[in-house]
């Protein structure tokens, strides 16, 4: 063999073992992935360099600077996640709440207006209370609404955050168990006595008193025993 033929074949033989060498250092690429303005290249590697981030299903190394920036570049999404929101981009109307997380904007009516309408609920944070009750009312701390006093400490949470129910250390009454009722009681918080007298069917309660049941058409008959059993 000549000279020029064993120098060929020495070369052929070492530029392989380069290729085959620098393919082992150099991680393979996958074409250039054009975003905007500018092309970035995304490639798989065992570990990705600091400046980049590593697709948590894949393994695809992306540009540090496309985490969080709003579009997944991982086929998993995980470029993407546990990402703080941006600040708003857009600006409400002056007859419009911004909602401080996502930026939405809802109507100005609807802030403070005891309803959470934002999903971060901001449209309800730091809401002055309303007006105090009339005598008589109970308020409630976060909305100021008012409800009947004795609704407080009754079992029921009648206002939205629950205040009424707060602090009770009394056990709640059992209002039937005392009640003047002649047939059958039933608990109404809502009422003034906090229950209802009720009557078996055919017969309904005396109209000056509404705690004795007598027979359907004799409700009227004067010297009525109020004590009358079904």
């Amino acid at each position: 063999m000549s000279n020029t033929a064993l120098h060929f074949e020495f070369c052929w033989l070492y530029s392989n073992v380069l290729i085959n060498l620098l393919s082992t250092l150099i991680p393979s690429t996958s074409p250039s992935t054009s975003r905007g303005d500018s092309s970035w290249i995304f490639y798989h590697s065992p570990q990705c360099r600091e400046d980049e981030f590593k697709c948590e299903s894949s393994g695809l190394c992306v540009p540090g600077a496309l985490k969080c920036d709003g579009q997944e570049d991982c086929d998993d999404g995980s470029d993407e996640d546990s990402c703080t929101a941006a600040p708003p981009t857009t600006a409400c109307s002056h007859d419009e709440f911004q909602c401080v997380t996502s930026g939405t904007c809802v109507p100005i009516s609807w802030h403070c207006d005891s309803v959470e309408d934002c999903s971060d609920g901001s449209d309800e944070a730091n809401c002055p209370l309303k007006p105090s009750c009339e005598e008589g009312k109970l308020q409630c701390l976060s909305s100021g609404d008012c409800v009947p006093s004795n609704w407080r400490c009754d079992g029921f949470p009648d206002c939205q955050d629950g205040s009424d129910e707060e602090d009770c250390t009394e056990v709640v009454k059992d209002e039937c168990k005392d009640s003047p009722c002649s047939h059958g009681c039933l608990e109404a918080s809502w009422h003034t006595q906090g229950f209802l007298c009720i009557c078996p069917d055919g017969m309904t309660l005396l109209a000056h008193d509404r705690h004795t049941c007598v027979q359907r058409g004799t409700e009227d008959i004067k010297g009525i025993n109020k004590n009358i059993k079904g």
